[in-house]
């Protein structure tokens, strides 16, 4: 393994580990209508809600907010009415390019430092037969 392999290993480590740091996370709507004829009526729904970390807390909280991402009425907005999960289907997409990435660059440096070393040789010959 060649220097520049290394680095790219090095790089995709800390990719990785910002990754699993700072997930991305959606809100999850569900709201069950007691009132609705047979038995009420479930609403359910998600929107994407960013990349926080995992140490802090971000629990929904802005009821307005909700019921205007939603495009509900705001007396069915409850805050108990939405949760917040960590999305992780787009936190497996991005691991997989990730990891489908950092292959295909080691294997493209595979033989780099060799290649580094030819040009840098060439360098010096083309050098010494100018002066």
């Amino acid at each position: 393994m060649n220097i520049w392999q290394r680095i790219i290993l090095g790089c995709a480590a800390v990719a990785l580990a910002v990754m699993i740091a700072y997930p991305p996370w959606f809100f999850d709507y569900r709201y069950d209508a007691p009132n609705y004829p047979r038995g009420g009526q479930n609403i359910q729904a998600q929107r994407f809600a960013g990349y926080y970390p995992l140490w802090e807390a971000n629990t929904p909280s802005d009821q307005s907010l909700l019921a205007s991402m939603f495009g509900v009425p705001y007396q069915q907005a409850a805050l108990h009415s939405f949760t917040i999960r960590i999305d992780t289907a787009r936190l497996s997409i991005q691991i997989v390019g990730l990891t489908l990435g950092t292959i295909i660059l080691f294997v493209m440096l595979r033989g780099a430092s060799n290649w580094f070393g030819k040009v840098k040789d060439l360098r010096s010959r083309m050098r010494d037969q100018t002066l």
